[in-house]
């Protein structure tokens, strides 16, 4: 930006009343007067005789900060596009507080001036990614890239926004994993700002002396009209479409298709309401001669329930 004037650094000094004229910051209006209430004007000098250790350290790349343990426990970093909702990415790698469905999740602390309380993160969305390892003939090991994969321990953390990266580690794993994870943040630029997406990068490295084949894996629940399945009975549905060297997934819900009814139809082979076993084939001597018509036998309780005149 081009100015039409020289500009000092001034302080002011909270002491007495003071009038100017406006002539060296307004050129244009010379005659202006400006009145300040109570100051005084203190110019800064340009060489503040500051160290040149002072100065470098001001423009020094400084460390990132990493953590692991159970800190990562109250790990939250905001991801999602401007205007798109939010969700945070936890310090094990996995999402929680899935604020886009439409009803944001209160944090309100009660009794006090905090939307801030300790709380566990809650993750509503079943989600996550997992690396398959595969070293000669041995079955693949699989890990999941969060805390149940591999404890808070092995686990290391480092958010620098819009940025999160992690590293997963094990002694006895052939490699080292790293995942970054960020939602597209451009800034002056609203418009890519906002896309609906947050992007994860898995990046899988051997650290061992014998060839490794490696697979990326990942899982998400379809959490589409997550609290209105029951009251219009639908369900999820999850489909895949080839789009040049990818696959995109697709999540929807379809109408819940009612069972036909199926139509019995009931055909009597034989009964016993005759004084012989008809079609029946007696075989011993329990049953007697024929089917019994009395609902009640010496040293036998009442019976009941069955339809006709005979029973066995």
């Amino acid at each position: 930006m081009k100015l039409s004037t020289r500009i000092s650094t001034i302080v002011i000094v909270v002491t007495s009343s003071l009038t100017l004229y406006a002539s060296s910051c307004c050129p244009d209006s010379p005659n202006t007067q400006c009145t300040i209430t109570n100051a005084n004007i203190q110019l800064i000098p340009e060489d503040k005789n500051l160290s040149a250790d002072y100065i470098n350290n001001l423009f020094a790349r400084g460390k990132k900060e990493i953590y692991s343990g159970k800190v990562l426990e109250t790990i939250g970093m905001p991801c999602g596009g401007i205007g798109c909702g939010q969700m945070y990415l936890c310090g094990d790698g996995s999402l929680a507080d899935w604020q886009i469905f439409g009803f944001a999740v209160s944090r309100w602390v009660s009794n006090t001036f905090s939307t801030y309380g300790y709380q566990k993160m809650r993750k509503p969305v079943d989600q996550g990614f997992a690396v398959a390892i595969k070293t000669g003939d041995a079955n693949p090991t699989v890990k999941k890239l969060n805390e149940a994969g591999f404890g808070y321990e092995n686990i290391k953390f480092n958010g620098e926004y819009p940025i999160g990266t992690l590293e997963y580690s094990e002694p006895n794993l052939p490699a080292e994993i790293s995942m970054e994870v960020f939602s597209p943040f451009i800034p002056l630029d609203a418009k890519d700002s906002a896309f609906p997406a947050t992007i994860f990068n898995i990046t899988v490295k051997n650290i061992s002396d014998k060839n490794i084949k490696v697979s990326a894996l990942g899982w998400l629940e379809n959490m589409v009209c997550m609290k209105s399945r029951n009251s219009y009975n639908i369900k999820g549905k999850t489909t895949f479409k080839k789009y040049k060297n990818s696959k995109i997934m697709f999540q929807t819900v379809v109408p819940v298709k009612e069972k036909k009814k199926v139509k019995i139809i009931s055909k009597t082979f034989e009964n016993f309401e005759n004084n012989d076993w008809g079609k029946w084939i007696s075989e011993g001597k329990a049953q007697g001669g024929k089917p019994t018509t009395e609902n009640h036998l010496e040293g036998q309780t009442t019976v009941f329930g069955f339809s006709g005149k005979g029973y066995v």
